[in-house]
């Protein structure tokens, strides 16, 4: 599996649509037909994976916005990116490969 750090950069998938439910996000793997729930802060997250953030940007983007540590968005966040590109709804790159 590719390493998370600050640095880096991921990217939705082409092939992946979302729906806010109000509650939760869902999203659709439209070539598996899989789909996956992702919570509101999620759901910000997943937004600026599009933009070619790195990951340090979106962690203090979602700190300042939710008022919670840096140090726990961090980890947060690399549990949902491992589990977005586990089932291959993400790409992550490293800055050299911008």
């Amino acid at each position: 599996m590719v390493k998370i750090n600050p640095q880096s950069i991921m990217k939705r998938q082409e092939n992946v649509v979302w729906k806010n439910t109000g509650k939760d996000v869902i999203l659709l793997d439209l070539k598996t037909g899989d789909y996956f729930t992702i919570t509101e802060t999620g759901f910000f997250a997943w937004k600026m994976l599009n933009d070619r953030h790195r990951l340090s940007k979106i962690v203090s983007k979602i700190s300042d916005r939710y008022a919670i540590s840096q140090k726990k968005v961090f980890s947060d966040l690399k549990i949902l990116i491992k589990g977005l590109h586990k089932n291959k709804l993400i790409n992550i790159y490293s800055p050299s490969a911008k």
